[in-house]
C-alpha cells in the first residue's frame, strides 16, 4: 500500500495533525538534507489529501444548502 493511500484513509484530523507535525519537524532544522526532503514530501501528499477531504465536504454543504433553499422556495410557492 502507498503512502498516499495511507494518508487518504485518515480522518481529516488525523492528517491534518500529521501535517503540524512535518511542518514542526522542518521548522527545527534538525534534520538533514535527505531527511529533510523525505519529510517534505510527506507533507505534500498529507497536504494534498486534506485538501481533497475539505473539497468533498465543501461539495457536500453546498449540495445540502441548495437542497434548502429548493425546499423554502418550494414552501413559500405553496
Amino acid at each position: 500500500m502507498t503512502q498516499s493511500s495511507n494518508s487518504e484513509k485518515k480522518s481529516f484530523e488525523e492528517s491534518l495533525q500529521e501535517l503540524e507535525d512535518v511542518v514542526k519537524s522542518l521548522e527545527s532544522g534538525e534534520l538533514g538534507l535527505e531527511k529533510s526532503l523525505n519529510v517534505f514530501e510527506k507533507g505534500v501528499k498529507l497536504y494534498k489529501s486534506c485538501k481533497k477531504q475539505l473539497e468533498q465536504v465543501e461539495k457536500r454543504v453546498v449540495k445540502l444548502t441548495e437542497e434548502l433553499k429548493e425546499e423554502e422556495i418550494e414552501e413559500f410557492n405553496s
